[in-house]
């Protein structure tokens, strides 16, 4: 023998579909092409130097592409490079075989966030919390028996405290209300030196007082100084 190949056709088709040769010594063949959820029945062909041998019986298979899904509890889009400690996800997704276990961690440094077991329709789904002191940048790893393990790279962020936001408004507000006093004083002050230039007439009166009484003095020495000498 020289080599074989894997035929296949979706169940119900009368075609079959080729596929590559591969050589004797192989374990595995890659079939391309196949559409997901769909079943197809797969045969064995032998090559030698005359030719393809009869084929082997028929096994049935349905291809699946394990990717899942990232969502927020309530099925809202999730930002997976501005994630932080706490940050709920769950993970969804259907086509999976029934009674499979599907394992979520977050690397490089394995921590099993979760698992689930997929349902009889083939759906599953995952809610998991991203555990605290969760930094950088990491990979959530999805795996499942029989596929390839499926990676998502996710971003977490330190969480910026609310306390130390609404402390930094009150000390915003305390600052204002500090920078507003010596304004309110200078008002005082200045209403307090218009109400004095609006009310002169006691400094008039007073004005008056002395002039009168200058003018009084100045009077009775000049008859001091007629009186004549005996």
């Amino acid at each position: 023998m020289t080599g074989f190949r894997v035929d296949h056709r979706a169940v119900g088709s009368a075609t079959w579909t080729s596929g590559d040769v591969v050589t004797p010594t192989a374990t595995q063949a890659t079939i391309t092409g196949l559409t997901d959820a769909v079943t197809y029945e797969l045969r064995l062909v032998a090559i030698n130097a005359a030719g393809a041998g009869a084929a082997s019986a028929t096994v049935t298979a349905t291809p699946f592409r394990f990717t899942p899904g990232y969502t927020t509890a309530t099925g809202a889009p999730l930002d997976m490079q501005a994630m932080t400690a706490g940050t709920v996800i769950t993970m969804s997704g259907s086509g999976a075989t029934p009674g499979a276990t599907i394992v979520l961690e977050l690397h490089s440094d394995p921590i099993v966030l979760g698992t689930t077991v997929v349902a009889a329709d083939g759906t599953y789904r995952l809610t998991v919390t991203l555990p605290a002191g969760v930094t950088g940048s990491h990979t959530l790893v999805a795996t499942m028996a029989g596929v390839a393990p499926v990676g998502t790279a996710v971003g977490v962020v330190s969480a910026t405290a609310p306390a130390a936001a609404a402390a930094t408004g009150t000390n915003a507000t305390a600052a204002s209300a500090a920078a507003a006093r010596p304004a309110a004083r200078s008002t005082v002050r200045s209403a307090a030196l218009a109400a004095t230039g609006t009310d002169p007439e006691p400094l008039a009166a007073a004005a008056w007082v002395l002039i009168l009484a200058g003018a009084g003095a100045l009077a009775l020495a000049r008859a001091r100084r007629a009186r004549p000498t005996r």
